[in-house]
Order: C-alpha cells, then sequence, then structure tokens
C-alpha cells in the first residue's frame, strides 16, 4: 500500500516534500530513489505542461545573405 501511495503522490505531481512526510521517510533520498520509476513519466509531462504554457515562441534568427532578421515558430 506505501508503494502504491507514494507512486499516486508523485504521479499527482505532489511536492517531494510533502511526500516524504505522508510516507513517512527520513530523508527526501529515500523517497526518490526508492520510487524513481515515476520520474520518467513525470519528465514527459511537464514537459507537455511547459508546452502548452509557454506555446510556440517567435524567435528572430541571424542567417547570412538577404535573409536577415527572419523570424521562426519553435515548436
Amino acid at each position: 500500500m506505501r508503494h502504491v501511495c507514494a507512486s499516486l503522490l508523485l504521479a499527482q505531481g505532489t511536492h517531494p516534500r510533502l511526500a516524504i512526510e505522508i510516507l513517512g521517510h527520513s530523508t527526501i533520498s529515500i523517497t526518490m530513489n526508492t520510487y524513481s520509476h515515476v520520474i520518467p513519466t513525470l519528465r514527459s509531462e511537464v514537459a507537455n505542461q511547459m508546452g502548452k504554457v509557454l506555446g510556440p515562441v517567435d524567435t528572430p534568427v541571424a542567417t547570412s545573405g538577404s535573409h536577415e532578421g527572419q523570424h521562426v515558430t519553435a515548436h
């Protein structure tokens, strides 16, 4: 039950400091080392959320020749 609880807490984005208090671990490293298998999924979710918040970015790109100052949209 503890493993399920920890995995769900971390998967829902609960701050690790709060998770260690709920789980009764003495250090954050115990929690993060034990439940690190949840982290790759979180990394992908965080990247997707940041992409939604930031949206496409219009960035000037310096090029040689007559196209200087051309804008490129990053996705």
